[in-house]
This record gives C-alpha cells, sequence and structure tokens, in this order.
C-alpha cells in the first residue's frame, strides 16, 4: 500500500531516520501541504532533511496525462534559508532551461551545455540556479 508523503508522521516515529529526502516532490504539492511535509520530514529525520525542487515556482502540466506531474507550488532560497536550510544552486542558470528541465532555446544540445557551464556560477549563487538543493543539519538533544 503507498504511503501519501503528508500522512508520514503517522509511520514514522521522531528521529527514525538519520536523513530524509525530498527530491523533485515538494514542487507537486500545495504551499500547505508541502510546508506539512517538511515539518513531519524534519520531525523523523534526526541528522539531515535535504530537499532539491526548483528555484522559485516552474510551470508544468500533467505530463504524458499524469496529474500528479503538475506543480502546484513553488519554493523561494529565502522561504528554505528561514527554516534554517543552506541552500546550493544547480542545473545552471534559471533562464535557460523550462518545463522537465528542457533548454528553451535550440540548438538544444549547445543550451545544455551553456546551462551545465554556468553550473559553479550557480552553486554560490542560488538566486541564478534553475533548481535548488537545500540541507538542514538537525541539531537535536
Amino acid at each position: 500500500m503507498p504511503i501519501n508523503a503528508n500522512e508520514i508522521s503517522k509511520y514514522f516515529e521522531k528521529d527514525s531516520f538519520d536523513c530524509v529526502l525530498a527530491f523533485d516532490l515538494i514542487e507537486h504539492l500545495d504551499k500547505p501541504e508541502g510546508l506539512s511535509l517538511l515539518t513531519a520530514m524534519e520531525n523523523i529525520a534526526s541528522k539531515k532533511v535535504i530537499v532539491f525542487t526548483p528555484n522559485g515556482f516552474l510551470p508544468q502540466s500533467a505530463l504524458n496525462g499524469n496529474v500528479y506531474q503538475i506543480h502546484r507550488s513553488g519554493w523561494s532560497i529565502s522561504e528554505m534559508r528561514s527554516r534554517g536550510y543552506r541552500v546550493r544552486g544547480v542545473h545552471g542558470i534559471k533562464v535557460l532551461l523550462g518545463e522537465e528541465s528542457r533548454p528553451r532555446w535550440r540548438p538544444n544540445r549547445l543550451w545544455k551545455l551553456i546551462s551545465v557551464l554556468t553550473q559553479p556560477l550557480c552553486l554560490h549563487i542560488p538566486e541564478l540556479a534553475f533548481q535548488i538543493f537545500c540541507v538542514k543539519r538537525e541539531t537535536k538533544m
């Protein structure tokens, strides 16, 4: 039986895992649901929480008819930092990529290469990045 991500607190006790990860997940939830999920993840993680998501809201439709692929929320660097996350930028400069991380212009290979080449800049200036990699180290007593 699949577990609804928003119900993880029902299945796992506080500090059940050293690390809890959500890769390309929270943007598919409404904002209140995503905030609830982050709180639950922070509760069941004893050492670290890692979140990977687009930088801000990135429109995405129901890919191949899958309504669970729709993006329902966007997550900013400032809100993740306000929750105690260290944020790094990934996948190059934001304006170069669009839905499904595909280059916005042709030739696709050229723009994908340019995106990859901009990655080192985005690592330290996440405001420029297409996606953000957020890490929170739990300091529980």
